[in-house]
């Protein structure tokens, strides 16, 4: 049986997200580009499109009798009555047209038209701009589908899922519950061994320097971090921490993921290593979301200067998450 189609999703117009997705596509994999037709009329587009068999599909049903043969990309345009502004960082149009674009893939998922997603860099401020009802990727799916998803990155080099995203450093220490980090924790555990890790060594980084040094430098991982852990320990005999975060992922060869307590704390360390090969993944959700772990790049677009090595991992973590789901 052949599955549904993969659908990529372009981002913000302005950025290079058209870019990385034409130069990543995969001729043996049923793909639906979701984005603004117009960018078919930039004449790098077009270059970059060249050797591309791009089929317009303006009816949606239409994707359960496409035919995708070798080489074949559906395009789907989610709001053709918009017009782009591929020269504006900074733009409503922009981001109505980015954020129709994930409303749509994320229907398509949840009634089975599609096998996955991976989502092209949006911008935030123009989102803003555009109404969307959150500021990012994971949280708009996470309220698209009535869930509190979580935030993993993968790489050859190491994992992190966060406990916390998006959120001010000041707010950090209130926000970490047990429930969340339990939350976390368990999604943590159910991704890797979707992955093929049976028994994944999880470790869990401290929120305070040193780790709190036994609640001189912080309370947190006694009141909240260590409890947690141990509780979990029964189910998850891998599971070690907290640990001091400065040498924590120094050593993170010897671990499957580490759990970050903030975004810079884990996305830091990441970036050194991995940055043109780390992918984003929103763990929780009722289907399979991937994306490539940089931003929309304005200095470089359409200036076929644009590194298309985290969308091509995006995708194949994106076929190796959803194979058979």
């Amino acid at each position: 049986m052949i599955p549904p189609p993969l659908a990529i999703t372009l981002g913000d117009p302005a950025g290079i997200g058209i870019e990385v997705a034409l130069k990543s596509l995969q001729p043996d994999v049923p793909t639906v580009l979701i984005g603004s037709s117009q960018l078919l009329d930039i004449p790098t587009v077009r270059r970059w499109a060249e050797g591309i068999d791009i089929v317009p599909i303006s009816q949606l049903d239409r994707l359960d009798t496409t035919e995708f043969s070798p080489g074949q990309i559906a395009w789907i345009d989610p709001a053709p009555y918009l017009t782009i502004r591929p020269d504006q960082e900074i733009s409503e149009s922009n981001g109505k047209v980015a954020l129709a674009s994930i409303q749509l893939a994320a229907d398509l998922a949840l009634r089975h038209k599609i096998r996955a997603i991976v989502t092209a860099p949006i911008s935030k401020r123009s989102f803003q701009l555009a109404g969307a009802p959150a500021l990012d990727h994971t949280q708009l799916f996470g309220l698209l589908t009535n869930t509190e998803a979580t935030m993993g990155f993968y790489s050859e080099k190491m994992n992190v899922v966060l406990t916390t995203i998006h959120s001010p450093l000041s707010e950090v220490p209130s926000l970490i519950t047990k429930e969340l980090l339990e939350r976390t924790i368990r999604r943590a555990h159910q991704w890797l061994r979707s992955l093929g890790i049976k028994d994944p060594r999880i470790a869990v980084a401290g929120l305070n320097p040193h780790a709190g040094e036994d609640g001189l430098m912080g309370t947190e991982e006694i009141t909240t971090i260590r409890p947690v852990i141990i509780d979990l320990q029964r189910e998850f005999p891998e599971l070690s921490g907290p640990y001091p975060a400065d040498t924590l992922f120094w050593k993170a060869d010897r671990f499957d993921c580490i759990i970050a307590q903030y975004h810079d704390q884990g996305l830091s360390p990441l970036k050194m290593v991995a940055f043109d090969t780390a992918v984003n993944t929103t763990l929780g959700l009722p289907f399979v979301r991937t994306s490539p772990d940089h931003g929309t790049a304005f200095d470089i677009a359409y200036q076929d200067r644009a590194n298309p090595n985290s969308m091509k991992a995006a995708i194949q973590l994106a076929l190796r998450m959803s194979d058979g789901y």
